[in-house]
């Protein structure tokens, strides 16, 4: 019996499952470690969050991970044959006689946007939506789940579904894999690269310290900087330790 073939995405992972437990995975090429080992979540990494990825593997699995959403989007559709001279653009087709009883104001939206001018017969329209158009709204929509403190399964909902539908035909709000992963670590990396250049460029600095409490009502110790504009340097759980002058000045240092 000949047994399934290992898809070659695999090649660039290391996979780990220990005593049975559920297997996680290892990018060999950024060595990002990950809660999952499955094929299309491997894809996805290598086409758009791997740093260190070699471009030749990157546009192999940009093309595979495209093919796989056009899939299991239905009526949706990634046309991948459009775009072969252009890997940056993400031409998506959808069909303008296909109605949805449970949204009509997304059908009328989708009817208001096919042009009268088009060939009879073709009864689509075409929207088009680069890569790096559709990384800055996943990060604006990121940036404001994040400030506003909202859940990361906020885009899962089928209002904010409709409603981004209208706003953008065709475009696909972040996941709450990629708003708790991938899109909060940039975004991180993004406020202390902006922190730093403050700090180094401030002729005068103080630190205030302050105690608070998170949603969870755990205590947390707040370090923040005047420059003397105010800037949030980071939070500190204390745990069991007693917050002594002693202990504030350790983990200050």
């Amino acid at each position: 019996m000949v047994g399934r073939k290992k898809a070659w995405v695999r090649t660039y992972f290391d996979v780990t499952n220990l005593n049975g437990k559920k297997a996680t995975s290892k990018c060999k090429f950024c060595e990002a470690k990950s809660s999952f080992a499955n094929a299309t979540r491997m894809l996805e990494h290598l086409a758009n969050q791997c740093k260190k990825c070699p471009d030749s593997v990157k546009i192999k699995a940009q093309k595979d991970f495209k093919a796989k959403k056009s899939k299991s989007k239905g009526s949706v559709q990634i046309d991948s044959d459009s775009d072969e001279d252009n890997p940056e653009a993400m031409v998506v087709q959808k069909s303008s006689s296909v109605t949805n009883t449970s949204n009509p104001l997304a059908n009328a939206a989708a009817s208001s946007t096919s042009t009268s001018s088009a060939p009879a017969g073709m009864g689509k329209y075409i929207l088009k939506t680069t890569e790096k158009q559709k990384q800055q709204l996943d990060e604006v929509l990121a940036r404001a789940v994040y400030m506003a403190g909202q859940a990361f399964s906020t885009f899962e909902s089928p209002y904010w579904k409709n409603a981004i539908e209208l706003l953008r035909p065709g475009y696909e709000p972040p996941s709450s894999y990629r708003l708790r992963n991938s899109l909060l670590v940039s975004e991180y990396e993004t406020v202390m690269d902006c922190t730093k250049e403050k700090i180094k460029s401030a002729e005068c600095l103080a630190i205030i310290i302050d105690r608070w409490t998170n949603i969870r009502r755990e205590n947390l110790i707040n370090f923040i900087i005047t420059t003397p504009e105010p800037v949030f340097l980071r939070a500190v759980p204390p745990g069991r330790n007693r917050e002594t002058g002693q202990f504030l000045s350790n983990v200050t240092q």
